[in-house]
């Protein structure tokens, strides 16, 4: 919901904030934690230019669980790379002001980083 919002209502130093930090996050050099970090930061970069209050103050008190959930997903082999994929595809439709790709693409990145948090789990009970 937010990427779609974000993709109606951002403004133009939004889209700069979010490719900032979606480049930075990209780079060869960026450890786990850096990028645990960066994605944090780009996700609460959409969800601020989505310009809704609940959704802000929602995401904003989930951040410590969002927290443990990326320190323990970022280090699944794969995870990263396809991560950036994702978020370049979330900040594409955000440009283009496509609402429903954004929501898409978001959907299709949220979906993975629980696939790989069951795997963890499910790995955690058998070990």
């Amino acid at each position: 919901m937010a990427a779609a919002l974000a993709a109606t209502r951002r403004d133009g130093e939004d889209l700069r904030q979010m490719v900032r930090c979606m480049r930075v996050a990209a780079g060869r050099r960026v450890s786990q934690r850096r990028f645990v970090e960066l994605d944090t930061r780009l996700h609460m970069l959409v969800v601020e230019a989505s310009n809704n209050s609940l959704l802000h103050n929602l995401v904003a008190s989930l951040g410590w669980l969002s927290l443990q959930s990326r320190e323990r997903t970022v280090r699944e082999p794969g995870l990263q790379a396809a991560a950036v994929r994702d978020h370049e595809a979330i900040v594409a439709a955000i440009e283009a002001r496509d609402p429903i790709a954004a929501h898409a693409a978001m959907h299709r990145h949220l979906e993975r980083v629980l696939e790989a948090s069951r795997g963890i789990d499910g790995a955690d009970r058998t070990s």
